[in-house]
């Protein structure tokens, strides 16, 4: 809520992250109020010249010193307005580019977590809605402005009231010049200030209730929007014929967003109607305060149009500030989202300090235990085993025996729940993790390949590896892939930009494969790498890892198919979380017991 949350700290995390653009807004509001009250002073003075008929000469003078002054200040008007929208831009990009940052540097676990990915959402959506900073400092750069406006309007018609020669004298010239007109004017106008704001801070109330009602279908609509957009998700839509179910959940969440809606409009109509009420009754003691004393003769007719407009202006900034004391604190409930996240405590960001290493020599699991976050169940229990330098090591079981678990340990990703792991003798805890992982290459099922360039998707720009790309390409066969494509290797893989091409399953995996094998590791880690490849494709393959990598880097194989197996140095059969075999594919094919078993059941499919 935002009541736990202070609007004078976003206010200021805003006002650090873009000073360029809140000054901006500053002098475009400071313009704005002058440019509307040199209108107001020279028209009075131009309508006063030309009701006395004075010299010609001096109306000319008047009416070219308020064209000259519009003139100027429309020009700087317009200039600021162009550079404030690029400052904006550029904001935008640099909020989201902090929002990136931050989640790049946060912990594995945490991120992966469900109240944390909501929060990303909303920290998105608090800065690229009517909440974000630019929306923000418009607002109030409107309060600077209206603020300007009311102290011009009160210096301007504190002056009405030294005003007290009439032409017509009796009792109403006495009422007009005596000291209770004063107290009737402002205690009108304080009575305005006080009814209004009590009426807007109803309307406040709706309007955050009604914000936090729509933050979850907000979200939800998002999810849903995006989802229908994503292009590989395009199969799936059309070959289960989502669209209805899509639309249903869009409906719903259309639905619901509608009735908030509705409710803020309905509140806002009514707080401005009863405002507006207000505001009329006093508009009327004010304008017939004025019309007297210009009947009177105590003010002229140029000075009418000045004090009804100056009056005008100063009752029209009171209700300008009401509405913005309603919205503000909205809007810094959007920016709340973005703040809470950036400002994240240490203890989950991913710190660059500990202890270093050459180059991973080996990797020992003593009686491990882990469960991810918010389980009760544990999903390794008691492992314990040791990889050496330059072995090949498989990890293979059923699914959900924890395979993929011990990867993510071996990377870092998650602190293990008992036990500890060690990397050359050292806990894993006390190493600089970026550091580490500068000596681990990764090949995972669900890998991503960007919108960059062939080679550039396996270099990532890095040339000092000690591989060459091109020995790369020949090793994994990617030659061939390149060779289809007039550009080679400078080929972009994305069917989103012109030119751009889209691959094939195993196309993209051999692609993600050079990117791991390009990397200037000792270790290579692959989870289930070859899902896309047929076996024959799949054995080639892992022939050409071996041949490459072979006393050069250890590796790390996990995987369903078990023919990788004959290649292995060591396997670890798990099962249910539990480590129950280890050795090489002839030893525990004499044990026959759970490896056998595997195995056999594969290979009754080829036979």
């Amino acid at each position: 809520m935002l009541k736990k949350y202070n609007i004078g700290k976003i206010v200021k995390f805003s006002y650090n992250i873009s000073k360029k653009f809140f000054y901006l807004s500053i002098m475009n509001a400071l313009i704005e109020t002058t440019l509307m009250y040199i209108n107001l002073f020279y028209g009075a003075e131009i309508l006063d010249n030309l009701a006395e008929k004075k010299n010609f000469n001096d109306i000319t003078t008047l009416v070219s010193m308020m064209i000259i002054f519009n003139l100027i200040l429309t020009l700087c008007r317009a200039l600021i307005g162009k550079v404030k929208n690029i400052s904006g831009k550029l904001m935008d990009y640099k909020l989201k580019e902090m929002v990136g940052m931050k989640t790049t540097t946060l912990k594995y676990d945490y991120i992966e977590s469900n109240e944390v990915r909501e929060m990303l959402v909303s920290a998105n959506k608090g800065v690229q809605t009517s909440g974000g900073i630019q929306f923000l400092s418009e607002d109030f750069s409107m309060l600077l402005k209206e603020i300007v406006t009311l102290v011009y309007s009160f210096i301007l018609c504190v002056q009405l009231f030294y005003k007290h020669k009439a032409n017509i004298s009796g009792f109403l010239e006495k009422i007009m010049n005596s000291s209770w007109s004063i107290v009737i004017i402002f205690g009108s106008i304080g009575i305005l200030i006080y009814l209004t704001f009590r009426n807007t801070k109803k309307l406040s109330r709706i309007l955050d209730k009604a914000f936090q009602d729509n933050v979850k279908n907000n979200t939800l609509f998002s999810y849903y929007t995006d989802f229908m957009n994503e292009y590989k998700f395009g199969k799936d839509i059309r070959l289960f014929q989502l669209g209805k179910l899509i639309d249903k959940r869009l409906l719903e969440c259309d639905k619901n967003i509608e009735m908030n809606q509705r409710k803020q409009v309905k509140a806002t109509l009514i707080n401005s109607y009863i405002n507006r009420v207000y505001e009329f009754f006093v508009e009327i003691i004010i304008y017939a305060f004025i019309g007297f004393k210009a009947f009177l003769g105590i003010i002229t007719l140029g000075e009418l149009t000045l004090y009804i407009g100056a009056f005008k202006n100063g009752i029209n900034a009171v209700m300008n500030i009401t509405r913005l004391y309603a919205w503000i604190p909205i809007k810094c409930q959007y920016m709340s989202y973005f703040v809470k996240y950036i400002e994240k405590g240490d203890e989950l960001i991913q710190k660059d300090e500990g202890k270093s290493i050459e180059k991973i020599k080996n990797i020992e699991f003593r009686h491990v235990f882990f469960k991810y976050p918010n389980s009760e169940e544990y999903t390794l229990k008691d492992v314990s085993f040791k990889i050496n330098e330059n072995n090949i090591v498989t990890i293979v079981g059923t699914n959900g025996a924890g395979k993929s678990t011990i990867v993510k340990l071996i990377c870092g990703l998650y602190e293990t729940t008992k036990g500890e792991i060690l990397i050359n003798g050292i806990n894993i805890n006390q190493l600089n993790v970026r550091r580490y992982l500068d000596h681990i290459a990764t090949l995972f099922q669900d890998f991503e390949l960007f919108a960059y360039s062939i080679e550039e998707n396996i270099t990532f720009g890095k040339t000092e590896t000690g591989l060459k790309s091109d020995e790369v390409f020949k090793a994994l066969k990617i030659d061939k892939i390149i060779d289809k494509f007039p550009d080679r290797e400078s080929t972009i893989i994305s069917s989103d930009i012109s030119q751009g091409v889209e691959l094939s399953g195993g196309e993209k995996q051999k692609i993600a494969l050079g990117r791991a094998m390009y990397k200037n590791s000792s270790m290579l880690i692959m989870d289930e790498p070859t899902s896309a490849l047929d076996p024959i494709a799949e054995d080639e393959l892992l022939s050409d890892i071996v041949n490459i990598a072979h006393n050069k880097k250890t590796i790390l194989y996990v995987s369903h198919r078990l023919s990788s197996c004959k290649k292995s140095d060591k396997i670890l059969v798990m099962n249910k979380g539990e480590l129950v075999e280890v050795g090489n594919h002839e030893e525990l094919m004499q044990l026959k017991r759970e490896y056998y078993r595997l195995w056999s059941t594969q290979a009754q499919y080829y036979i």
